[in-house]
């Protein structure tokens, strides 16, 4: 049976913002990176998440749960997290951890490592490893530049790596950030390339209004008796708001839309909701 791949570099560009211990543990919308506001940041935080994605052309549904734990510290904030999701296909979990770790006053980094065991789907990767550099600008305050590298990896020694470079700028409530990734297919040894704009103004500890565009290429192997090459085009779009309903306790509600030309339109719905202590 043919096992199709569906991490491409927007579709991984997407995941990896949503993906457990990626996203800010301030709660900072989507920013990949961005970091907790250090006159109210918290000691720990617990996130739990529900969602629902339904495709148009007979795909069927997504539907999942995640969890993330972060502790925080001076020099290393330490996280773990669990997913799980079910398609028509089956369902599978995956499990990561990872940290922050602050190099220096100006400097920091992200690092992590999930793995899925098996499931009766293979929906995430067997094993996917993340580092990314950030630093600010010296001389401009509130800009800070980004690298990072990503290698998945999947049961059948298929996957690929994602190299990308970003941009986040902090102008009193509103925060930016533009990326762009790469994306090696293992398998055919194909490129593509994706491009991710977002947004958000708010405050922590208060509110956060955001949203987010991209748009990319896909280029990967099928895997199967007979290989074949796969290419597609993507264009994405997200909605999101965070609410402090306590001073320690909170809700994220998130709406997605993904037109994937020529296969389908997603249209998915998220709530999440956070305690801090």
């Amino acid at each position: 049976m043919a096992a199709v791949r569906f991490w491409s570099s927007l579709a991984l560009a997407i995941w990896l913002a949503l993906a457990p211990g990626a996203l800010p543990t301030s709660a900072q919308g989507e920013l990949t990176g961005a970091t907790p506001d250090s006159a109210r940041a918290p000691a720990g935080r617990l996130e739990l998440s529900a969602y629902h994605h339904s495709l148009s052309a007979g795909y069927g549904s997504w539907r999942g749960l995640d969890v993330r734990a972060r502790v925080a510290g001076t020099r290393v904030s330490p996280w773990l997290s669990g997913s799980w999701q079910r398609r028509r296909e089956g369902s599978q979990t995956s499990f990561g951890a990872g940290s922050y770790l602050f190099l220096s006053p100006a400097v920091y980094a992200i690092v992590g490592a999930s793995a899925a065991p098996g499931g009766t789907a293979e929906l995430f990767p067997h094993l996917r490893l993340d580092a990314t550099l950030l630093a600010s600008v010296p001389g401009v305050p509130g800009w800070v530049l980004s690298a990072g590298a990503t290698d998945v990896r999947f049961v059948e020694a298929s996957g690929g790596s994602i190299l990308s470079l970003g941009s986040i700028l902090y102008r009193g409530p509103i925060v930016t950030q533009a990326i762009v990734r790469t994306n090696r297919d293992r398998e055919s040894g194909a490129r593509s390339f994706s491009a991710q704009l977002v947004g958000q103004g708010g405050r922590e500890g208060v509110a956060w209004l955001g949203g987010s565009l991209g748009m990319g290429n896909e280029a990967y192997r099928v895997v199967g008796p007979t290989p074949f090459d796969a290419r597609f085009q993507s264009l994405t779009g997200s909605i999101f708001y965070t609410r402090w309903i306590e001073e320690r306790r909170g809700l994220t509600v998130r709406t997605e839309y993904e037109h994937r030309l020529d296969t389908y339109d997603r249209v998915g719905l998220s709530a999440s909701f956070f305690f801090e202590i």
